[in-house]
């Protein structure tokens, strides 16, 4: 239990992830509880147990990191647990809707959402002429305006106990709901109902990408960056959001969702204001106001999007998607399907690092994936083309009677005293020796502040037979990587270092002197070359 509240508001934020990680821990109590012989204190959770626990996959692998938080864990099972490096299995292609039902699903949620306005602001409309006494006496009108008058100041219906044990209206309020399609047809005649704030998250997601945890703790809009009047007409909506995941530091930020008419995140943000405002005005009357910008209301009262264990914001979106049929390939709407679309379809990050817009999105994104495969092979085939004509770095070979500074001036162009420095290594880099380190062609002014792997490009840079085998183990290294990378990441960071670099290795070498080469490196030079690829040289 220590362990676990060490890691609680630390490293685990989101009352979610709070909730599993707990079940997780009971349910390995459990088991270890169950095995023969049990397992009954911190000091028998040998790595033998540690194996037992994780043989059936899954998810159990995610204990591992409250058990290393165990301060008394023996050192054999810390030491097993640091070296496990299982996990999660790498994410398939993530499921995604087309642009065709994207595009239908996020029309139907406007529509709900615009028929909702319509139908309260009549409502409340009707009110407020009865209240200003503007409507005939005795008429249709008049019975449904004081019903609303009721509902709009408790919230609910005026119902009698019967003398078995049910409620009954006593009339005419119970013709009016009768006319009125019943109790919760009478109800959402002021307010917003669950598959309403459905299709309002919904929008919110189809426009901004939000996740639903994002959505479940969203506050109406605290102010209008633009001064204007707070009377939902605004322009701008700034909209607090917040990831407990990005850390203390990073998990508040903000959005400013501009009002630009019908289609826009604005509108959808100013539509939700609207029809909730007279929930929010019971709720204000009852002495119990609520700044969630979803809420919805039920003859059984309010209901918030943060309720249920985080389970109200999928229910609010099944009633709605459920209430018009919409399915994809037989599986009900999903909100992270809609999230996936719209982080693709708008190609750029959506409330997330590009990094995460990347890996997580677009890489996993199907459409994307095969739409961009001519164009990464194309990229490819130009990044290798444009690198053999790119190679800069000059390669002195070694002579017969081995290298000396003259030889070296004269293959190379430079003073017998520059070379003289290149033979001594005085000027080394990682890979090459480079002649001037304070006028690099990829740096504007001051010294050379770029990768290592740049070198192959530079004319400043100088490789004799004594470098060779350094870069000659960074060909290999680098077509290992090859094989380990996608081929987006692989293009986008790899392809034109490792053209130069084959370029050089095969005019400059023989498959014979390779293995030469490799044979005669030394620790290190391996570990030079090691941290060189894992881009822990770079400035």
């Amino acid at each position: 239990m220590a362990a676990f509240g060490k890691l609680a508001g630390k490293e685990w934020n989101a009352a979610a992830t709070l909730q599993s990680r707990a079940k997780l821990m009971r349910h390995f109590l459990r088991w270890a509880a169950d095995r023969t012989p049990p397992v009954t204190g911190v000091g028998q959770l040998t790595p033998a147990v540690w194996n037992d626990w994780i043989l059936p996959g899954d998810y159990r692998w995610r204990l591992k990191r409250l058990l290393l938080a165990v301060e008394s864990l023996p050192p054999a099972t810390s030491a097993a647990l640091k070296l496990f490096r299982g996990g999660a299995p790498r994410p398939g292609p993530a499921r995604t809707y087309s642009e065709e039902e994207f595009s239908a699903i996020k029309a139907a949620a406007a529509r709900t959402l615009r028929i909702a306005q319509l139908r309260i602001e009549e409502n409340t409309g009707l009110l407020e002429r009865w209240r200003a006494g503007q409507i005939t006496p005795d008429c249709a009108e008049e019975q449904l305006a004081e019903v609303l008058d009721g509902l709009s100041r408790n919230g609910y219906l005026p119902w009698q106990p019967s003398a078995r044990g049910h409620r009954h209206l006593h009339e005419p309020v119970r013709t009016v709901v009768h006319r009125a399609g019943g109790a919760a047809a009478m109800t959402a005649r002021l307010f917003p109902t669950c598959a309403e704030m459905g299709a309002a998250a919904v929008l919110l997601i189809c426009h901004e990408g939000w996740n639903l945890s994002v959505l479940q703790k969203m506050r109406i809009p605290g102010h209008s960056p633009n001064a204007d009047a707070t009377d939902g007409a605004e322009v701008i909506h700034r909209i607090a959001t917040d990831k407990p995941r990005r850390g203390a530091r990073r998990r508040h930020a903000s959005n400013n969702l501009v009002d630009l008419g019908e289609g826009t995140a604005g509108r959808v943000v100013r539509r939700i204001l609207r029809i909730t405002q007279p929930l929010r005005n019971l709720l204000e009357s009852l002495g119990i106001p609520d700044d969630r910008l979803l809420l919805a209301w039920s003859q059984d009262g309010l209901i918030q999007a943060d309720n249920w264990d985080g389970q109200t914001l999928p229910y609010f979106i099944r009633a709605w998607a459920e209430g018009l049929d919409l399915t994809h390939d037989g599986r009900p709407l999903s909100a992270q399907a809609l999230r996936n679309t719209a982080q693709g379809i708008y190609g750029r990050p959506r409330n997330n690092t590009q990094r995460t817009h990347d890996d997580v999105y677009l890489m996993r994104n199907p459409d994307i994936r095969e739409a961009s495969a001519d164009v990464v092979a194309a990229g490819l085939h130009a990044a290798v083309d444009h690198a053999y004509a790119q190679v800069g770095m000059r390669v002195v070979a070694s002579s017969p009677d081995g290298e000396s500074a003259e030889a070296v001036a004269s293959a190379s162009g430079l003073t017998p005293a520059v070379a003289f420095d290149i033979l001594g290594g005085r000027l080394d880099t990682a890979v090459a020796a480079c002649t001037d380190f304070e006028h690099s062609p990829f740096t504007p002014s001051g010294p050379c502040a770029v990768s290592f792997l740049m070198c192959f490009a530079c004319p400043n840079a100088v490789a004799t037979s004594r470098h060779l085998p350094r870069i000659t183990y960074l060909h290999q290294g680098l077509a290992a990587i090859r094989t380990t990378v996608t081929p987006e990441i692989w293009a986008a960071d790899w392809a034109e270092h490792f053209a130069r670099v084959s370029a050089l290795v095969e005019d400059h070498t023989t498959e014979h002197s390779r293995r030469r080469f490799l044979a005669e490196l030394t620790d290190d030079d391996h570990a030079l070359i090691d941290r060189m690829m894992e881009r822990r040289l770079d400035p």
